[in-house]
């Protein structure tokens, strides 16, 4: 504290000195010559005096904070201390590393959790490209511990963000460890913790809907049901953006979801559901590993065959934990 005041001192001198130097430049325009002359050599012998002072001054401050850093205890000590420290942190430090899809922890619930910010990422890029802007309203089917929504919510106007989820702690601990709680006050998200897809629950007509990794765990009866409820809630030219694992066959073996397991599907299988469901689909080529696709209500496809042949995945390099594991954990 001492050091900022003195250097605050300085600078008024400073400040003095120069308004007292334009006054001076004045003066001497008007003055005689003699009288200028002297005004001068004043000055001169004034700048020589300050400079003296000003190096004397320095170099006690110099000292006195050299002896500051090195006092047992004192701030800027453990100041330099916590940034040693900080930089020397492990990357094991980073939330979940370590633990693998599906643990109890908010989020490796979702996937690996070395992942968490890529896949974060490749959503919302996705949506931002398609034309997502603030003053849409957005559905997040199966939203999860919020690994978009940490996104979405701050960039959403308050109140136009819908978050269905099953799970309501993965949700909280979503909100405590990524947004904090006062992002429920200032961007007032709305969730639903349901084990259905009643995205007509919000009573609001959805002009973007996103389901990452939701039907890449469920059978086809089960992707219907989730098709359909969205379907029902999406505006007149609402679009929706889902993924699922794309194979040669298709998992009809089994009811309802299946986890931590995924569920294959062929693209034909797929559209076949999503055309019950009452919307139209194009595939699009985003990222490797999990198909991505645009769905809109019938009477929409020249905008969708528009979307399919625009987007296109960033140039960015997402490594190999973008890829689809097999132990990824979906809704419940």
């Amino acid at each position: 504290m001492r050091s900022l005041i003195a250097h605050k001192r300085l600078n008024l001198k400073r400040r003095v000195i120069a308004f007292a130097d334009r006054g001076l430049v004045a003066l001497r325009s008007r003055a005689p010559k003699p009288i200028a002359q002297a005004l001068t050599a004043a000055r001169r012998r004034a700048l020589k005096i300050d400079a003296r002072r000003r190096a004397s001054r320095i170099a006690a401050l110099q000292a006195e904070l050299v002896s500051l850093r090195a006092s047992p205890g004192s701030q800027i000590q453990r100041l330099g201390e916590a940034a040693e420290g900080t930089r020397g942190a492990s990357a094991e430090a980073r939330p979940g590393l370590g633990l693998g899809a599906g643990d109890p922890h908010y989020r490796a619930w979702v996937g690996p959790p070395q992942a968490y910010d890529l896949r974060a990422s490749m959503q919302v890029s996705l949506l931002l490209a398609a034309g997502l802007r603030e003053t849409h309203q957005l559905v997040e089917v199966g939203c999860g511990s919020l690994r978009a929504g940490r996104m979405l919510i701050p960039y959403l106007l308050p109140g136009h963000y819908f978050g269905i989820e099953p799970t309501r702690w993965v949700v909280e601990e979503g909100i405590k460890h990524e947004l904090g709680e006062d992002i429920l006050r200032i961007k007032r998200p709305s969730f639903r913790f349901v084990d259905d897809f009643s995205a007509t629950g919000f009573e609001v007509e959805f002009d973007f809907a996103l389901a990452q990794s939701v039907f890449s765990h469920t059978y086809p009866d089960m992707t219907l049901a989730g098709l359909s409820g969205v379907s029902k809630a999406l505006a007149p030219n609402g679009k929706l953006f889902a993924n699922f694992v794309e194979t040669e066959t298709t998992s009809e073996d089994g009811s309802g979801w299946l986890y931590p397991g995924c569920t294959t599907y062929t693209w034909e299988r797929m559209r076949e559901i999503i055309e019950v469901s009452g919307l139209v689909a194009r595939k699009i080529e985003w990222l490797p590993g999990m198909r991505w696709f645009v769905a809109a209500k019938p009477g929409h496809e020249e905008e969708i065959d528009g979307l399919a042949r625009r987007l296109r995945p960033p140039l960015v390099t997402v490594g190999p934990a973008i890829a689809p594991n097999r132990a990824e954990r979906g809704p419940q």
